[in-house]
């Protein structure tokens, strides 16, 4: 399903409120369970169909870890008081403690991406579905010609 979403064109500058993209190359690798969604972005619905060319392309590879920047400081590092009990000993005393910094939680700059393992546990059906499609266009090729499928 094509998507519609706002984009700079790198190429005028221009801000493109209705870009349009569309997974044009899953890159499957069903061996390794492993896989790349391919999605080239177009200025808009209409450059996609006349044969225009992609403003950027976008890769997102399956099972990727989630990606996070620094998480903001909530209070900072007080280093711990010395002082004396009184003016007849030399022996500092701990007044008050070391406060370490407190951070907040680290915001999410990019989502994980499932695995294909997982999309595929997730949705078997779709995974069998495809690959006898798969199968069933190899077979139509003279490379595969007599052979079937083996269940």
């Amino acid at each position: 399903m094509p998507i519609l979403c706002a984009q700079i064109d790198p190429y005028s500058l221009d801000a493109r409120p209705a870009a349009w993209a569309y997974c044009a190359i899953p890159k499957i690798e069903f061996d390794g369970k492993t896989g790349t969604l391919v999605y080239p972005v177009y200025a808009s619905k209409q450059a996609a169909y006349t044969g225009g060319k992609p403003i950027r392309v976008v890769e997102i590879p399956l099972g990727r870890e989630a990606v996070y920047g620094p998480p903001p400081l909530i209070s900072e590092y007080v280093p711990p008081e010395w002082g004396y009990k009184d003016g007849n000993t030399d022996e500092p005393v701990l007044i008050r403690e070391e406060q370490l910094p407190v951070y907040g939680p680290a915001p999410v700059i990019r989502q994980a991406t499932p695995s294909l393992q997982d999309l595929i546990d997730a949705h078997p059906e779709v995974f069998a579905a495809l690959t006898a499609i798969v199968d069933s266009v190899a077979l139509s090729q003279p490379e595969f010609a007599g052979g079937e499928v083996d269940e």
